[in-house]
């Protein structure tokens, strides 16, 4: 969905991390567009860079409200704060078996011992 066999995995950055979290929870558009758009543009930081262009020259008649960057930021440190912790689809930490779903979550929010996941 990313461009990638789901079963191909990415280390990626707390920057890329928290640009999958924003484009996850931005308005209207859905979880196919959003692979695509991050299968494109290589990664979510490119699209988020290339999402207010390419909604304005597609005319689209629901305007696409982009998740803040702070509200994000804060989200994370929140997360953080309780102990938890943010996967993504895509990187090493999201659940293999989950990422072979037809849609898998973008985003999941753990707490505890998150290498049950992949027990």
């Amino acid at each position: 969905m990313t461009g990638k066999n789901a079963t191909d995995q990415l280390d990626i950055s707390d920057g890329e991390r928290l640009a999958r979290l924003r484009l996850a929870m931005s308005n209207n558009f859905g979880p196919e567009t959003r692979h695509q758009l991050i299968a494109h543009y290589g990664s979510a930081e490119s699209a988020l860079a290339e999402l207010p262009g390419l909604a304005s020259s597609a005319g689209a008649g629901r305007r696409i409200r982009i998740y803040p960057h702070q509200r994000a930021l804060r989200d994370l440190n929140i997360t953080h704060s309780l102990g938890g912790t943010l996967l993504t689809f895509g990187e090493v930490a999201y659940p293999a078996m989950l990422a072979q779903a037809s849609q898998p979550p973008p985003v999941l929010f753990a707490a505890g011992r998150t290498d049950l996941l992949h027990a």
